[in-house]
């Protein structure tokens, strides 16, 4: 099922608000943030967001010291990306 447009239209305000969470360095709430940003972006096909989100929740990952899951995330990032062709979104 796809998201709704009002969904879509509060993408970038759950942007602005992982940005503010990761402000405060609470990592790991930015890096649920994040997840939840990918989610939604993966609901609205929109690939570009899904990269962003992804390397959002990478960099939260890293700064909490889950240097692995970071590592991996990253990875992800830049694998959907190529694939996608939206290399400057990558990590």
């Amino acid at each position: 099922m796809l998201a709704s447009p009002e969904t879509a239209a509060s993408l970038q305000a759950q942007f602005d608000r992982a940005a503010q969470i990761e402000g405060t360095a609470d990592w790991d709430s930015a890096a649920f943030a994040y997840a939840d940003i990918y989610r939604t972006a993966l609901q609205l096909r929109s690939v570009a967001d899904a990269v962003v989100a992804l390397r959002g929740q990478a960099r939260a990952c890293r700064q909490a010291g889950m240097l692995d899951v970071g590592e991996d995330l990253s990875d992800l990032s830049f694998e959907i990306a190529y694939r996608s062709g939206h290399l400057r979104d990558a990590a």
